[in-house]
């Protein structure tokens, strides 16, 4: 069992969020796949590889503030 197995997700969006060192875009489609067939919509993802926790936190906040950017257009 997985936090993704548990959770509730039908007609939800989902941003899907990794630390992984290596084959970040294998992972988003795995990862897609379980969501989508779970009944739930990937509307982004970001994953933090290498590097210092404030280039860390750089890649957090530059997905953060272009999800914001890309959600407001919508409305």
């Amino acid at each position: 069992m997985t936090l993704l197995d548990n959770l509730d997700i039908k007609g939800k969006d989902v941003v899907i969020f990794g630390t992984a060192d290596d084959s970040p875009e294998r992972t988003v489609d795995i990862l897609t796949k379980r969501v989508e067939e779970k009944g739930g919509t990937v509307v982004g993802s970001f994953f933090c590889l290498k590097g210092s926790d404030e280039e860390r936190m750089k890649v957090v906040e530059d997905f953060v503030n272009r999800f914001r950017k890309q959600s407001r257009s919508h409305f």
